[in-house]
């Protein structure tokens, strides 16, 4: 009876002393066979037969068929199976071994390949050695014939505890050769993460191309290849656990799908066939889709961070801060979402989908925190310096609803109910400045125009230092609408204080109120262009007064107040008929034609008192005369 499996204890010294025990196994081998020279004549067609019944009922699969197991196949055939398994040996100097022997061989010899490197490299002595190598897993082989058609990729018909010691042997080979994995540090180390990612590809495609020639054959290559994928798998999984940061979890999610599977590592043009029929693509599946978790469950920690500084004031309200966490956050995400879109459009809709519905959170919690700040009245006695917030508030509202018509429109989803909440945040600050700005700015105005003594200096200087904190706002729309609302709303009260004043006494003062008048509206504009460059000129009103002030032609000043209502929708109808009283000149009746022209023909919601107050839809305009067709061409003569 044969002994029982026993793997032999000891390490090889090198790959020649194990080939010279099998020299002096094969002499003792040759004794035997000049014994059973009669025996073996007589019994050949008996072993031959079942030498072929044995071979009929291989079952198909790959290496990982467990066949039959060593001690049920010794008790089938006894002593001549092993002599059978002698006579398909091309290479005599395994003939003589019997299937235990030449097993224990073909491990030791498997071992000593994995282990050790260097095997492949160049030299005479260790060309030597794989050649001998390969021919003592071919005569194990074809012990245990392949039974795959395509190219010995199939599985050998190996005894199940001899599997088992092989695939042992190769866990351990993978865990020696794979590189450990780097310190935990600070989310800083990116390039240790890099660089460890590329000892990975290289040595895994290294060992594999190192060992597939040999292996293959022998049915065995896709041991290593499984092992070698879910050492990968459970060691990417390792590092999911670091503290990654945003940057980092896409490097790894980068090289799992870019790099892995590319021709750097498992797709080379000599290991793809191979890795296609044994690689654990759910495995592969698993970990990508657990990399995907963790980078957007690491970008919404991070937008969170940057958020919370939005909440506590922001950085832009302090006169030491490096970073404004509203641009930090605005460029998280952005930067975020176009690196997902670069791996993947449906990580980038699935991250983008996320991201929003936590903007969306965060914005309520914002809007709810400014109200709660306000006043329930509007604050008239806030200073200059007190202004900063209402603008940076401004500008938050424009940025964030910006943001979130981006995340809608990538996730395919609505961003409708965020950016009704900016909007009417922004709205209640732009009031609120508005009314700080006329509160501040009246008072110079006033004494200004009642006195007619001194200039526009004072004004100026008030505007200057109330646009203060406007680069706070980078928003250009947000920018341009907020000069634009201030400058109507100073040149509204220019002209609401000019009526009011007495124009004998200004002109007294001034020599000609219309030049004087003129003047202002130029340095005005000049003021606010200063701000913006691409301000729209509201200082027109102003010319437009000047205009009424030089002509007492009625048939003209119907034309001059039409355009005045459509350069200042905002004037009303009390201010037109002050206007033509504060004139001069004009009868009652002059007036009154010039007026129920004007208003007969012009949009009645411009001539509403308060501009603000929205008025009943008006009746159908009657034909416009003659002389309304006439504006465009007589603008000319009417500013000549």
């Amino acid at each position: 009876m044969p002994l029982p499996w026993k793997k032999k204890t000891g390490s090889l010294s090198s790959l020649s002393g194990l080939l010279g025990r099998g020299s002096s196994r094969r002499k003792k081998g040759e004794k035997r066979e000049e014994k059973e020279n009669e025996e073996k004549e007589t019994s050949l067609p008996l072993r031959t037969l079942s030498r072929e019944n044995h071979d009929a009922v291989v079952p198909p699969g790959g290496e990982r068929q467990t066949g039959i197991e060593w001690s049920g196949s010794m008790d089938r055939h006894g002593s001549e199976s092993s002599a059978a398994a002698c006579a398909s040996d091309s290479n005599p100097a395994y003939s003589g071994l019997q299937d235990q022997e030449l097993g224990q061989e073909a491990l030791e010899v498997l071992e000593q390949l994995l282990r050790d490197r260097t095997t492949s490299a160049s030299g005479v002595g260790q060309e030597r050695e794989r050649g001998q190598s390969d021919l003592l897993l071919e005569a194990w082989g074809r012990r245990n014939p392949v039974t795959g058609q395509e190219g010995g990729g199939g599985g050998g018909r190996y005894p199940q505890d001899w599997l088992c010691q092989y695939q042992q042997q190769v866990e351990e080979a993978v865990r020696l050769h794979f590189p450990s994995v780097p310190p935990e540090g600070s989310p800083q180390q990116h390039p240790e993460l890099d660089t460890y990612l590329r000892q990975v590809q290289k040595m895994v495609q290294g060992e594999l191309l190192r060992l597939a020639p040999m292996l293959k054959e022998a049915g065995l290559l896709g041991t290593l290849i499984d092992s070698y994928h879910v050492h990968t798998m459970s060691q990417l999984e390792l590092l999911l656990q670091r503290n990654l940061n945003t940057d980092q979890t896409f490097t790894l999610l980068r090289w799992t799908l870019k790099t892995y599977l590319s021709e750097e590592v498992l797709g080379h043009r000599e290991l793809h066939s191979d890795v296609m029929k044994h690689m654990d693509f759910l495995l592969y599946t698993e970990s990508v889709q657990k990399t995907q978790l963790h980078l957007i469950k690491t970008a919404q920690e991070e937008m969170e961070l940057c958020v919370q500084g939005v909440l506590q004031g922001g950085a832009g309200l302090c006169e030491d801060a490096q970073t404004d966490p509203l641009e930090e956050t605005t460029k998280c995400v952005s930067v975020c979402v176009q690196r997902a879109q670069e791996l993947s459009p449906t990580l980038q809709s699935s991250l983008s989908l996320q991201l929003s519905q936590q903007l969306h959170g965060f914005v309520q919690r914002y809007v709810a925190m400014e109200t709660k700040k306000k006043s329930p009245s509007l604050q008239l006695t806030l200073a200059a310096k007190d202004l900063k917030p209402l603008f940076y508030t401004c500008n938050t509202c424009a940025q964030l609803r910006t943001l979130a018509v981006q995340l809608a429109s990538e996730a395919q989803t609505d961003a409708a109910a965020t950016v009704d909440l900016l909007e009417e945040l922004q709205t209640q600050a732009t009031q609120q400045l508005l009314h700080t700005t006329a509160h501040n700015i009246e008072v110079p105005v006033r004494t200004y125009l009642k006195t007619g003594e001194g200039d526009l200096s004072e004004v100026q200087t008030r505007i200057q230092q109330l646009f203060v904190p406007l680069p706070l706002v980078k928003d250009t729309h947000t920018h341009k609408t907020l000069v634009d609302s201030v400058y109507e709303c100073i040149t509204s009260s220019y002209l609401r204080h000019l009526l009011l004043s007495n124009r004998q006494q200004l002109d007294s003062k001034w020599g000609d109120v219309r030049d004087r008048v003129s003047q202002d509206a130029e340095e005005l504009h000049n003021t606010f262009t200063t701000q913006d460059g691409g301000v729209e000129k509201r200082c027109v009103c102003l010319q437009k007064v000047c205009e009424v002030l030089r002509n007492n032609d009625v048939d003209t000043l119907k034309l001059i107040l039409m355009e005045l209502i459509i350069a200042c929708p905002s004037i009303s109808e009390q201010q037109l008929s002050a206007l033509l009283k504060w004139k001069g000149g004009l009868s009652a009746a002059q007036m009154s034609e010039v007026l129920e022209a004007v208003l007969e023909h012009s949009p009645r919601s411009a001539l509403t008192e308060p501009p603000t107050h929205t008025s009943p839809s008006p009746a159908p305009p009657s034909p416009t005369p003659m002389w309304c067709h006439a504006l465009p061409c007589l603008r000319s003569s009417i500013t000549a």
